[in-house]
């Protein structure tokens, strides 16, 4: 959809303020004239409308976990924010690689590890853009140690919290911390 002037005199101030130019408007923005029902000569003195016919956010949640691909998507985020599996995340904040194994030589051998069992903290980026701390992350999936993780800013987002900055000097990331010893920087 374009927005177009049907007033000559609109026209002529719209090339002169952008240049003829048109502008793009989304699908779900349509565009009405109102005239002016008291003009004479004529010509409209229009000015465009602008109706907004998108969706509610609440409409689009319900709509999006109503279809599969939803309903998978749902029951990942409850995985990795309820119960520590799931495949990785930005948004877990526990890892603990409890998935049934097909394996029959392990069956009924396998220890289920709680959050209580969990050695390892994380500390990394909040944003998951960190290289270093992806590095870290990479290797803790691989070797699929369990661990928890807690987020820190990094400095292009503002001040560090101070009980980050507290915890270790300098505060650059990232940071494990294993049974209460702390591994910093370059590891």
């Amino acid at each position: 959809v374009f927005l177009h002037f049907h007033d000559r005199r609109t026209q002529v101030m719209s090339r002169r303020t952008v240049s003829s130019r048109r502008f793009f408007v989304p699908s779900a923005i349509i565009i009405t004239t109102i005239f002016n029902p008291l003009n004479t000569d004529g010509l409209s003195n229009s000015f465009p409308t602008i109706i907004d016919r998108a969706p509610s956010w609440t409409d689009l949640t319900t709509r999006t976990l109503s279809t599969t691909t939803g309903a998978q998507l749902s029951h990942h985020r409850h995985l990795r924010c309820n119960t520590g599996g799931g495949p990785p995340h930005i948004d877990a904040t526990l890892r603990l690689f409890n998935e049934i194994d097909d394996d029959l030589s392990t069956a009924g051998k396998r220890h289920f590890i709680t959050e209580n069992d969990v050695r390892v903290t994380f500390y990394r980026d909040s944003a998951g853009w960190c290289p270093y701390c992806q590095k870290v992350w990479l290797v803790l999936e691989e070797k699929r140690i369990p661990y928890k993780v807690k987020t820190v800013p990094l400095n292009a987002y503002g001040d560090k919290p101070a009980w980050f900055t507290r915890l270790v000097d300098g505060g650059k990331l990232p940071v494990i911390e294993i049974d209460g010893m702390l591994v910093t920087e370059s590891f």
